[in-house]
């Protein structure tokens, strides 16, 4: 697949920054998307919002005369539809003399929208999905903006509705501090997306603004990878890797596969062959080497991670079903077989 050139600037997202609103409204999601081949581009961004009506504003950002490079967008909120390509232009309609038929004749032409496109949806809480479909020539792009409006004359600095004096112009339509769906409470984490008010040690500061408090709870993201995940997942020390160990993707030659991913843009890049039926998978502490077990066929596939490939199979046992750990020094592996109830230690040679 050729790559497609694409820009998003993801000026807030609740749930990870501060949130950015107007003097009435809060500001759920912010992108840019441009394309700089004809080649249709589809992206999914995922969000996270409180639940209810919102507006989508898309504008065309190209401008000038490069504003009808934009041919056709098409924005899609968890699924639904809610602008489409007509909706980028507007019909003109004007007569001429013709002189042949000597009468007027009535035509029209296609025009681009000068301003932004608006549109109501309504979210829910949790996570959002937004697709965008755009088909344009070099250069055209497009904004899209979505909006909550705000509680009235309420103090919210990070819109999660919930008011951050706890005054009464505050409430919050769903409310955890006190209990009750009318309950008044100061916001504990006045500047920081947290419409739970969650507060795991009662200090009082919640857990999105709380160093010590903080962890993750939320899914931000699922990949696709192989049949059959079964029980190996590792992520390398840098943290920039993540090996997965894929059970039922059997190839022509009954081999199993390790699907290697990249967490700064969670996409899959490498999909090795190992053993068969590979389950447990475990890497080195200095990210060197990767070690899977073959529940199959009671092998260990070593794989080199500078380059992804297998570079040596061990033979274990008739059948390995179980975990599979490095110690710390890396000078040993040690692999568990559920048949025999054994451990297998895998080390140097004398």
């Amino acid at each position: 697949m050729k790559k497609l050139s694409m820009i998003l600037t993801v000026l807030v997202i609740f749930g990870s920054s501060a949130i950015g609103h107007t003097s009435d409204e809060c500001v759920v999601f912010e992108g840019i998307f441009e394309k700089s081949t004809r080649r249709p581009v589809a992206h999914f961004e995922y969000f996270q919002a409180l639940d209810g009506e919102a507006i989508v504003k898309v504008y065309n950002e190209a401008g000038g005369h490069h504003a009808k490079k934009v041919r056709r967008a098409t924005i899609s909120i968890n699924g639904k539809r809610v602008v489409r390509s007509r909706d980028f232009f507007k019909k003109k309609f004007f007569r001429f003399w013709h002189y042949r038929k000597k009468k007027f004749v009535r035509c029209s032409y296609v025009k681009q929208q000068d301003d932004y496109i608006e549109k109501t949806v309504e979210l829910t809480k949790g996570r959002n999905s937004l697709k965008v479909m755009l088909n344009s020539w070099r250069r055209g792009k497009i904004k899209v903006v979505i909006v909550k409006p705000k509680l009235p004359a309420s103090d919210d600095s990070d819109c999660d509705f919930i008011s951050d004096d706890g005054d009464e112009t505050g409430i919050s339509y769903d409310n955890p501090c006190t209990g009750g769906s009318n309950a008044l409470c100061d916001d504990n984490c006045p500047n920081d997306f947290n419409p739970d008010q969650a507060d795991s040690d009662g200090d009082g500061i919640g857990d999105m603004c709380d160093a010590g408090d903080a962890y993750p709870n939320n899914v931000i993201a699922t990949i696709k990878v192989e049949a059959g995940l079964h029980d190996g997942i590792a992520v390398s020390p840098k943290g920039n890797l993540v090996y997965v160990s894929n059970y039922d993707d059997v190839d022509d030659d009954n081999h199993g596969t390790v699907s290697v991913i990249k967490t700064s843009d969670n996409t899959v890049i490498k999909t090795i062959d190992v053993g068969v039926a590979p389950s447990g998978i475990s890497v080195t502490p200095d990210g060197a080497y990767a070690y899977v077990n073959n529940s199959g066929d009671g092998t260990v596939s070593i794989i080199q991670t500078s380059n992804h490939t297998v570079i040596e199979t061990i033979k274990v046992a008739d059948q390995l079903k179980g975990g599979i750990a490095v110690s710390p020094d890396g000078k040993f592996v040690y692999v568990g077989d559920y048949t025999d109830g054994t451990v297998s230690v895998i080390g140097f040679e004398d």
